[in-house]
């Protein structure tokens, strides 16, 4: 979009609102005619230049992503808000250059921003007002800010000012800054809250694919601002951006001091770590694709839910438990894509979801049923045959018959403390086909009995041979070529 003329380009009146949403690789272009060198000489040098975009109106806002904007040097300005806006405004890896930025008072942000050359003004005229600046690379240029009014906040952090001048006009009782970097002997924010960061020299940059202010993957004075912010770069929704000449993606790390770019992998293009043909840096919501799972254990087991996720990286999780007849709640601690408990007891029996979050949205899976088997119900694997096989003590075994006789091979060991309990079924029962080995006595026997009466039951000690009683005799059927020792 080229714009002529002293009169603003573009004035937003009443709640009239800019939008401009252009791509990593493929920016929005704001331009004056006569920046554009193919254009007419004539009023080259202007000194009365129109806004470009003009906030008109206490209501009227701009939202700009990834686009360029183009000035002569101190002349015009790229947006002015001309009354005091009370809707926010935000400007996010937008490329300013030449002209000026004038913010009266009103709601602004500037993130990940790259100024070259720009007369930036914040003057809140004693109204309240809010101005956030983060992760801006200012190149030359001015800053000049004033804030007083009650109620009013300006914030300065992560941001690279390289030989900026920065004049305080007024009052900077509500503006705080930190975890900045300057050149020495350079104007600093005042109010700093600790972390800065100067650069003994004026900075190099290196050149990369899609500019030239990338720093040096390693070595070089831009080394001290890497993972020197004051946040992780996922709570500055840098997670997929990068400073440096390699492409490394910022990731869960420390967020680095200035301005990013996106990072781009072996072709060129945007990362794309899902496949989904949306690059990471465009936040989509997340989707579940895979899980929880509902699941039947016993008591005393261990569980694990697992979900995954599909949109843009980063994601959070938040896992919920709604008990049998109860209301959901969140889990404390539970925030991993697996959510893991051993010793099941009885209070675990419910439904669990997970709540996933990313920076453009979140959903929530469909919950998974958790039943409890009663601990008498834990049974001995009846499929196929076993060898050397062991019942431990303080643990209760349910022998249920539907895949025929468990067959058991080698040496079977008896702790004592083990309950084998058997259903009505006549295959409900142990062959022994090896040595018996009861690790019984008198006051720690092993109980033989009915899964539906707990009243009735035998202990089996050394050379008593197969237990008697409820649901028949042969519940331990002992081959003629075993042995029974202790």
């Amino acid at each position: 979009m080229a714009t002529y003329g002293t009169a603003a380009a573009i004035t937003l009146s009443g709640s009239g609102q800019l939008l401009s949403q252009g791509l990593a690789n493929n920016l929005n272009h704001v331009v004056r005619y006569n920046t554009v060198q193919e254009q007419s000489t004539t009023s080259w040098s202007s000194s009365t230049v129109g806004d470009a975009v003009g906030l008109g109106s206490t209501t009227a806002s701009a939202h700009c992503t990834f686009t360029a904007w183009s000035l002569l040097g101190g002349v015009g300005n790229h947006v002015n808000n001309q009354a005091s806006c009370a809707t926010p405004s935000w400007f996010a890896h937008n490329q300013f250059a030449g002209g000026q930025f004038a913010v009266h008072p009103g709601l602004i942000a500037l993130t990940n921003c790259l100024w070259e050359r720009v007369a930036l003004t914040l003057n809140n005229n004693g109204s309240a007002n809010a101005w956030y600046l983060h992760n801006n690379l200012f190149r030359g240029g001015s800053i000049t800010y004033s804030i007083s009014g009650i109620g009013s906040l300006g914030m300065a952090y992560d941001n690279l000012f390289d030989r900026t001048s920065i004049t305080r006009l007024g009052s900077s009782a509500y503006f705080t800054s930190g975890y900045n970097g300057y050149v020495a002997n350079c104007n600093r924010f005042e109010n700093s809250q600790g972390g800065d960061q100067v650069l003994t020299s004026n900075p190099v940059y290196q050149t990369g694919s899609l500019s030239k202010y990338y720093y040096p993957t390693t070595g070089g004075l831009l080394s001290a601002l890497i993972n020197a912010g004051s946040r992780q770069a996922v709570n500055a929704g840098l997670y997929s951006f990068t400073t440096t000449t390699n492409q490394a993606s910022e990731g869960d790390s420390q967020v680095d001091i200035g301005f990013h770019y996106v990072a781009l992998d072996a072709s060129g293009n945007p990362l794309n770590s899902d496949g989904d043909g949306i690059p990471d840096y465009i936040p989509t919501p997340p989707t579940i694709v895979f899980g929880p799972l509902s699941q039947t254990v016993y008591l005393g087991d261990s569980v694990t839910f697992s979900v995954q996720a599909h949109g843009s990286p980063p994601f959070s999780y938040q896992w919920q438990f709604t008990p049998e007849g109860g209301t959901a709640g969140n889990i404390s601690g539970a925030i991993g894509s697996s959510f893991a408990f051993n010793n099941v007891g009885d209070t675990f029996a419910g439904s669990y979801s997970v709540q996933v979050f990313n920076l453009a949205g979140s959903t929530v899976s469909q919950p998974a049923l958790l039943t409890l088997l009663s601990s008498e119900e834990f049974a001995v694997p009846v499929v196929g045959s076993r060898q050397d096989y062991r019942f431990k003590g303080d643990t209760t075994y349910y022998v249920d018959g539907s895949a025929g006789p468990v067959e058991l091979y080698g040496t079977t060991v008896i702790e004592g403390g083990a309950v084998i309990k058997f259903a009505s079924d006549p295959n409900a029962k142990l062959v022994i086909n090896g040595p018996l080995q009861c690790q019984t006595s008198p006051w720690r026997p092993a109980i033989f009995t009915a899964r539906d009466d707990d009243t009735v039951g035998y202990r089996l000690t050394l050379f008593t041979g197969a237990p008697v009683g409820f649901y028949a005799s042969d519940a331990l059927e002992i081959a003629l070529v075993s042995r029974i020792y202790g």
